[in-house]
């Protein structure tokens, strides 16, 4: 009789074990799961900077073709042909008197 009551109080123990056992891997995969997700969340905030970063360079590229595109239009007019030969090469048309301002 006692080894009857022996072996009822082993395998309880056994049980309760057992539970313990699925406890601790649970806690466990709680705390990986939960490491994993705050790391992917600081790569999320960093991938979402450097995507605002590409599309700022794609805003300035598209301003300056469209700057470019501008002056391309632009490269047949005599005026606009004018503007640039003073400004850029210094320029003057024949007989032509260029003040210099020395106060500046």
């Amino acid at each position: 009789m006692t080894n009857s009551i022996d072996s009822k109080l082993n395998k309880r123990k056994k049980k309760k074990y057992r539970v313990d056992y699925v406890r601790v891997l649970l806690i466990v995969c709680l705390v990986y799961f939960s490491i994993t997700f705050v790391k992917q969340q600081f790569e999320i905030n960093e991938y979402n900077v450097k995507i605002n970063s590409v599309n700022l360079d794609i805003a300035n590229a598209n301003a300056r073709i469209e700057e470019l595109n501008e002056i391309k239009e632009n490269v047949s007019d005599p005026d606009f042909i004018e503007k640039i030969a003073r400004e850029e090469c210094g320029l003057v048309k024949p007989h032509e008197r260029i003040f210099i301002d020395v106060g500046k």
